[in-house]
């Protein structure tokens, strides 16, 4: 009977151990998930804050206003980018991934020919029948060393360019070709949201100068003045930026280098062939006899005045003597 007893009492002994280790689990528990909350001190769409402050507040990380940050502004409203709805800010200009990608596209091909300027008229003519424009050429003459070679720069169209260049392939024995394109739809989009803003703000400014003119304030409508100047030059600029990447994207730069082939040298029959061989070989000796003669020329005037200089004094001396 003492055996049940004494596992009762060890049971009561360990009953308050175990409710310690249990409350200490739950208390940690509790512990973590109070502390996790504590650093959330603000949610990322706190309303009620936003409504007390009587307008939104855009995030500290975005300098410009996103879409649901922007104030209403009728100056504000109509956009110039192409596709944009009317009234969105510039924010969702920006925010939205291109709608397709833009590749520019660069090629380079080298051809070998045996008649350099009939393959430069001939690529000219294909080019021109793809509807494409020669925007650079350049050209040297053949040498007795270094045979002659044109270097034209065409901008074809993209949707002509593959049959253009195989016609190209065929003008001679293709040496080297290469093809690089690159992605730049990013770009095109950061211009015309560019764009965008700057149209919105001489659209403001043109108000501002419109106010100022009302009131007769002379300084207000001089700032706006000049200030719309410098937005205008600013649009102009962006403008011819986005004609550019327009011109990347609808026309493929193809780099066409035509190489002419050097000229064998003439072949003799074997009697020519030994007077050509004998006959070098005279103006080769004749060559080295030349310049070793110049070689020795020139050590030859310092070595006769030594040599006259030795016989005097010695001369000189045994008259001494005698």
């Amino acid at each position: 009977m003492t055996r049940p007893h004494t596992h009762h009492r060890r049971s009561r002994r360990n009953l308050p151990s175990l409710l310690l280790l249990v409350g200490f689990a739950l208390t940690s528990a509790l512990t973590g998930c109070g502390g996790h909350d504590g650093d959330e001190q603000k949610p990322p769409h706190n309303t009620g804050a936003h409504e007390k402050q009587g307008k939104p507040q855009a995030p500290e990380a975005f300098s410009e206003p996103g879409p649901e940050y922007a104030e209403p502004d009728t100056a504000y409203a109509d956009m110039a980018r192409p596709g944009a709805p009317l009234g969105a800010s510039v924010g969702a200009v920006r925010s939205g991934p291109p709608s397709a990608q833009s590749m520019a596209t660069e090629q380079v091909l080298a051809v070998q020919t045996d008649d350099v300027q009939k393959a430069k008229s001939q690529a000219l003519k294909i080019s021109h029948d793809a509807g494409g424009t020669t925007q650079e050429q350049k050209e040297q003459d053949a040498t007795d060393k270094v045979p002659g070679w044109v270097q034209l720069t065409l901008k074809i169209p993209v949707d002509k360019v593959e049959d253009a260049v195989a016609k190209l392939r065929t003008l001679g024995d293709v040496k080297y070709f290469t093809s690089h394109s690159t992605n730049v739809s990013q770009q095109s989009t950061d211009v015309s949201a560019d764009i965008a803003l700057v149209q919105q703000t001489i659209a403001r400014l043109q108000q501002i100068y419109a106010q100022a003119a009302q009131s007769g304030k002379a300084d207000d409508m001089v700032s706006a003045e000049k200030e719309l100047i410098e937005q205008n030059d600013r649009l102009q600029q962006l403008k011819r930026q986005q004609q550019g990447l327009g011109g990347k994207v609808e026309t493929t730069t193809v780099g066409v280098v035509l190489l002419g082939k050097k000229s064998a040298p003439p072949e003799h029959g074997w009697v020519g062939s030994g007077l050509h061989s004998g006959w070098s070989d005279l103006v080769a000796t004749v060559k080295w006899l030349v310049t070793a003669i110049s070689w020795l020329a020139v050590w030859l005037v310092p070595l006769a005045v030594v040599v006259v200089v030795a016989r005097f004094g010695w001369r000189l001396v045994r008259t001494k003597r005698a």
